[in-house]
């Protein structure tokens, strides 16, 4: 039996989970609504009771560290990879790119986008920005737990830029026909492309500012 499910939870201002008051207490793995302050055995299958962790708490950072910028690769070639100097991907050879810091985004509030606009291979999220009519970009986001339609944008893009809503499977699927970084290829394709006209001359296929045929949806997050 396959049943689907809403999971709401509240927040934090850095857009992790909020605590929910249970942690610290023992649980069933197969019954979660067994709670209990102490070790035991669940009262329904015997299983032992395992603890439920506390938030993971990351070290703080120095000051002088915070404010100090950090460069990575937009295509995300490298995770969560940054550098303290300015140059290129060692991968595809791109120019690094400054993140902005957890704590600026604390300060200033959380970017959110549509749903629609992620595209999950579950090892990686990506997004496409328009950066200019008809030409995209795809960008590898770190997002925030699911609040109803939206993800919060922890690292990737920033405020005023136009992400796709619609179309975006399109667009990827033409990256990677022309050889370009795509959701599965952070790399793109660097084998031999088959014999004949080359993807994006004269087809309408692979050019990038060819991205799509059809005007995809946009939406501009604040």
């Amino acid at each position: 039996m396959f049943v689907s499910v809403t999971i709401q939870s509240l927040l934090q201002a850095d857009g992790q989970a909020a605590p929910t008051g249970v942690e610290g207490q023992f649980t069933c793995p197969m019954h979660p609504q067994v709670l209990n302050r102490s070790e035991g055995e669940c009262p329904h299958c015997g299983m032992s009771l395992v603890l439920i962790p506390g938030a993971a708490k990351a070290p703080a950072e120095p000051t002088a560290a915070r404010d100090k910028p950090k460069y990575a690769c937009p295509m995300g070639c490298e995770g969560d990879k940054t550098y303290s100097e300015q140059g290129n991907c060692p991968v595809c050879e791109m120019k690094l790119t400054a993140v902005k810091s957890q704590s600026s985004l604390s300060s200033g509030g959380l970017l959110v986008i549509p749903a629609s606009a992620v595209l999950d291979c579950g090892s990686r999220q990506l997004v496409y920005v328009e950066k200019k009519h008809g030409l995209f970009e795809s960008r590898e986001v770190v997002l925030g737990p699911r609040a109803e339609g939206f993800y919060p944008i922890l690292r990737g893009l920033t405020e005023g830029e136009r992400v796709v809503t619609r179309g975006g499977f399109l667009i990827d699927s033409q990256f990677q026909i022309s050889g370009r970084p795509s959701l599965l290829y952070p790399g793109g394709l660097t084998g031999d492309l088959p014999t004949g006209p080359k993807p994006g001359a004269n087809t309408g296929m692979g050019g990038v500012s060819d991205h799509p045929a059809a005007e995809p949806a946009h939406h501009e997050h604040k």
